[in-house]
Order: structure tokens, then sequence, then C-alpha cells
């Protein structure tokens, strides 16, 4: 394609053909409205551009508003990443379960001869098995001083449990009593266990005398050889001598479960009728985190750290605070209640004369983290109303007897003058507490 040729420079004008000013006039005015035409046409031009411009933009915008629109209801909100996705309702999980087995003989003196803690903790998986001697001296409430044991026969495995929380410091989800003839059930429904008895191990015969129930070896033992293995007490055998045989039970038991997992749903079948309780859903659940945690190398068995008084018969023991606060540290740290507003330490004085109101007091307590150091009889039986002492004006500490007069529901809070060292908090109980 060749360049177009440049236009003709412009010449002077010929005389022959000069015209006139009119002419030229005319010629000017020509020119004029051609270039009012162009100049009209050009607007034209533009106004079409400009028209169809804002029709181009106005279908874009429509197109934009559709598609967000339908993104908006057909989509999933998460995949904005500027739409906080909605929460899920979050579960409640117990951070670490914690029951009481009392073992007790239901055709001798109904005292309890076996404590055994079961315990998972949620978040480490970690599982323990912690053997309580029944002879342990602890505080129970509207009783003072006794021996767990006394505590059991007096009122059951609740009042034990009261006092057992006590000295520990901890929160427990249940006790439950299991009689020798209910772990006889147990290991029956289970199809026995098979246990590598290390010594041998006597009995006494039904004339008193010393009689081999169990010789050294390993060996299958059915349900009532295993709850026989578990609850004999050797001839001047101590409680404390007695645990390697418990420890050895428990431990094989949950090797069982976690071996055979088909066990647990047939020792639940109908509810455990030879476990006294109602909570059923929650023990198969303990019971299978802790076979599985046993499994995993994950579980622990302790004995209570104490010491022994007297001999014999009379033999009790007491707990070695220290070494029970740094138990309690280690393995059940996510069972104690929140004790951050002043000290919870209380003495509980009945002043209305009704006969078990400090058991009534520490189950209204317990849960706020109060533990029974001392318990009694105030000086008279006539007090109207309950009186909550304390000995120390700190805030903390007010309120901490206000949170002990809300968990009551009765109470009023006053300051002594008169120091006392075993108790941070005195409630004596007036009339107006009904339990």
């Amino acid at each position: 394609m060749t360049d177009a040729a440049p236009p003709p420079e412009p010449s002077a004008p010929s005389p022959r053909r000069r015209r006139s000013d009119s002419g030229r006039s005319g010629r000017s005015g020509r020119s004029g409205r051609r270039s009012q035409r162009r100049r009209e046409q050009r607007r034209r031009q533009v106004l079409r551009t400009l028209v169809v411009g804002f029709s181009a933009l106005a279908l874009a915008l429509a197109a934009i508003w559709a598609v967000t629109t339908f993104d908006l209801f057909t989509s999933d909100p998460s995949d904005d990443p500027t739409t906080a996705p909605t929460a899920a309702p979050t579960e409640v999980v117990d951070p670490q379960s914690a029951w009481v087995f009392v073992t007790f003989d239901e055709a001798g003196t109904g005292a309890a001869d076996l404590i055994t803690i079961l315990s998972h903790d949620t978040m480490s998986g970690d599982a323990t098995i912690l053997l309580v001697p029944s002879h342990l001296l602890a505080e129970i409430p509207g009783r003072g001083l006794s021996r767990l044991d006394d505590a059991f026969r007096s009122d059951g495995a609740p009042l034990l449990e009261i006092a057992l929380a006590n000295v520990l410091g901890i929160d427990f989800d249940q006790a439950i009593a299991v009689s020798r003839q209910s772990w006889s059930a147990l290991f029956t429904r289970i199809g026995g266990l098979t246990l590598d008895v290390p010594d041998q191990v006597r009995g006494a015969s039904s004339d008193g005398s010393p009689q081999v129930r169990f010789q050294p070896g390993e060996q299958f033992l059915d349900g009532p050889r295993v709850a026989e293995y578990l609850t004999l007490v050797q001839p001047a055998e101590t409680q404390l001598q007695q645990f390697p045989r418990v420890q050895q039970v428990f431990e094989s038991l949950l090797t069982e479960l976690a071996d055979d997992d088909s066990l647990l749903a047939v020792l639940f079948e109908d509810g455990a009728p030879m476990l006294d309780t109602a909570a059923t859903a929650e023990l198969e659940d303990l019971l299978t985190r802790m076979s599985a945690s046993a499994a995993g190398g994950q579980l622990q068995v302790r004995s209570l750290p104490v010491e022994a008084l007297g001999a014999g018969s009379d033999l009790s023991y007491r707990v070695d605070e220290d070494r029970v606060a740094d138990l309690v540290a280690d393995l059940f740290a996510a069972s104690v209640p929140d004790t951050s507003a002043g000290g919870r330490r209380v003495q509980v004085l009945n002043g209305n004369g009704l006969p078990g109101i400090g058991q009534q007091v520490a189950e209204r307590l317990q849960p706020g983290g109060f533990r029974i150091v001392d318990s009694g009889n105030h000086a008279n039986f006539d007090e109207a109303v309950t009186r909550i002492l304390i000995f120390d004006d700190d805030p903390d500490q007010v309120a901490a007897a206000q949170e002990a007069a809300a968990l009551l529901g009765v109470g009023t809070v006053s300051l002594s003058e008169v120091p006392l060292g075993v108790a941070d908090i005195v409630v004596i109980v007036g009339a107006d507490f009904t339990g």
C-alpha cells in the first residue's frame, strides 16, 4: 500500500478568476456551515459513544450484581475469608474423672475393706489408680476425727466420699460401694482373669487356722476366685501389704478390657446391677478411657502416702501431708476446685441439735472447695440464725465467707476477734439451716 500524496501547495489566484468579496464571503459562509455540520456530527458521535459506553457499563454492573447475588445464596459462607464461620456448640468436657470404689464385706462387720480411686485425665490421657487404706484417720463431718471405715459403716459411701475429699482436697464424680459378692459377679461376667500369683497366699479356715488359698504361678481364676484374691487379707497382714494384689487385679482387669472391647458392652448390657450406681454410662466411659491409657503405657498405680499409728487390730494411718500435696499436684490437679479467694478450711459446729447436720453442711460446701477440718457441737443448741465467723477482714477472706453463705443458703458473716488456728471459717449452724 503506497503513501497518500501530500496536498498541493496553495497558489496565488489567477487574475482571470478573481472573485469579488461577496464570492469570498459566500465561500466563507459555506465553509462555516460545513464546519458547523462537522461539529454537530462530532457531537452526535460523542453522544452515541457515551450512550454505548454507559449501556455497556450498566450491563457489566448488572452482570456483577447477578453473580454476587447468586453466590450469596448458593455458596458456603465459610468460603468467604472475610466471613467468620458460625461456631459449633462447645461440648463441656470434664477435665478429670475421679471415682471412689469402696469394697466392703457384706457378711461381716459391714466396714470398708478397700478404697480404690480410679481416675483419668482428659487432657493428658493419663490414668491413675490410687490405693487408700480404709483405716485412714480423717475428719468425719459431725463425728470428728475417725477412720474412713467408720464413716462408711455410719453412713455409707457418701459420707466416706466427703471425708476422703477433705483429706485430698479434690472433687470426686461419685463414690460407689461394691461388696465382695458384687466383685465376684463382675469378674464372672467378663469371664475371669489370668493372674501370675507371685507368692503363696494364705487365708483363715473355718476353724481360724491358716490355710493356703493360692499357690504361686500363672493361673486362670474364675470370677469368685478373682474376688477372693482381691479382698483376702492374710493373717497378720496390713492393708498396705495387701495392696500389691489389689494393684495386680485392677491392672489385669484394664488389660483384659483393652484386649477385648466387647467385654465392656457385656459388663454394662443391663446397667451392671452389681455396681451400685445410676451413672453407668459415665462409668463405662471411664473404664473405656482407662483401659486405652493402660494399653498405651499411660497408667500409674500409687498408694496414698501415710504413716502408721498403733499396731495390730488398732493399727491406723494418718496422711503424710507434704507428700500427699505433691501427689495431688502431680496426678489430680484437674480435680482440685478453685480456691483462689480466701482460706477455705472450715470448722462446723452444730448449734441447732439436729443429728447429721455436719454432713449436710459439708455436702453443701464441698463443691466450693471448702474443706471440713473440724466438726462438733456448739456450746448450746438454741442458735436461731446460722453464723459464719472469719478472723481476717481481708477482702478475699470476706468473699470466701460470703460464698459459703451462698452455698448454704443462709448465714450472716461477721468478724471474730478471737483467733482460731485450725480453720479459716467457723460455721455455727442455726435453726434456719434446714439441710
